[in-house]
């Protein structure tokens, strides 16, 4: 009976700990359950959140007034020489830098500029899949900006054969910019033209399709509603009687293209310079040319947009003039311009 008393002892002494054995496990049980149903909905928030981000625009870049008139996006496209493994990322410009070639090297020009700075390159880096140690950089424009900012590399920095002395000089070498820089590309269809007859103006023949070289399958070109709306909201102080007319002019324009089973060509036309006045990179003075509509009726200034008449100005400090197309674009022009703005038509 001893025994049997000792043993009662035993089990009403362990009761205690196998229950809270059994609790722990219990909740154990409870908290792996909870673990697996939070990683499921984790898994399921990753998804969701995965396909919203698949279905948000490619490209997408905050909007400012700099980025929405200015901002070039251009795709650099890297691919090994041996297994053509490629890999690419999107990388975003306010202006282009063209190389200027010196003048006893030839004319330079604002096309082969752009030539020469979307050109394919070799380089030497490692692949990651094989290991090889060089690739092909190509670089195609994904996003092209309503104002097309250049600058023109006119400052040289010397170095003496031991790196010791560092000098700078100006390149003063003529650079002829044209007129108009045209979208369109012979060799593939237009990318705003799908499904669409493409309509090529005679006078395009003459208007250099440099940037229609380089621009890639999805490139995104800003539209002309767009545009539109840009100004609207840059002229506030216009009357609301002819921003309704505008309005309704802006309207029926879109109906017509909706009609149109034609699309024109578009491009960048010549807007304005700036030059650097002087020989040495050390000192010097700017000046501005713009192209500006003009009216006659200065009392009748809110309909300058409406005038197709435009007339090369001058700024020059507070100084401000008209100049003619030869002092705007002449040679002397092309001796000192630094920087040159196209506006997308």
């Amino acid at each position: 009976s001893s025994h049997m008393v000792h043993q009662d002892a035993l089990v009403a002494s362990s009761s205690p700990e196998e229950e809270e054995s059994r609790g722990m496990d219990i909740d154990s049980t409870s908290s792996i359950s909870n673990n697996e149903e939070t990683s499921q909905t984790t898994t399921t928030q990753e998804q969701t959140e995965e396909e919203e981000e698949e279905e948000k625009p490619k490209y997408q870049v905050k909007s400012t007034p700099l980025t929405s008139h200015f901002t070039t996006q251009i795709r650099h496209t890297l691919t090994c020489d041996s297994c053509c493994y490629s890999r690419s990322h999107v990388e975003y410009y306010n202006h282009l830098s063209l190389e200027v070639m010196e003048e006893e090297d030839g004319t330079s020009s604002i096309e082969e500029g752009l030539r020469k700075f979307l050109a394919e390159e070799k380089r030497e880096l490692k692949c990651e899949k094989c290991y090889h140690e060089s690739a092909t950089q190509k670089m195609e424009i994904v996003k092209l900006p309503k104002a097309l900012l250049l600058h023109l590399k006119r400052f040289i920095v010397d170095f003496s054969p031991c790196y010791t002395n560092v000098s700078y000089r100006k390149n003063r070498s003529a650079v002829e910019f044209p007129q108009a820089l045209s979208l369109y590309n012979s060799s593939h269809s237009s990318p705003s033209s799908a499904g669409k007859a493409v309509v090529v103006p005679m006078e395009e023949e003459n208007v250099n399709g440099v940037l229609g070289e380089f621009l890639a399958r999805d490139v995104i070109i800003p539209s002309m509603s767009s545009m539109a709306s840009t100004t609207e909201n840059d002229t506030q102080d216009d009357d609301e009687d002819d921003a309704n007319v505008t309005q309704e002019d802006d309207m029926e324009e879109e109906e017509d293209g909706d009609n149109n089973d034609e699309v024109s060509i578009q491009r960048y036309s010549l807007r304005s310079t700036v030059h650097h006045i002087g020989s040495t990179a050390s000192c010097g003075h700017y000046t501005a040319d713009a192209l500006r509509p003009y009216n006659n009726d200065d009392d009748n200034h809110k309909k300058k947009s409406q005038n197709n008449d435009a007339q090369w100005t001058r700024f020059n400090d507070s100084y401000v003039s008209t100049i003619s197309d030869s002092q705007a674009t002449g040679l002397s022009a092309q001796r000192t311009t630094y920087m040159v703005m196209y506006e997308l038509q």
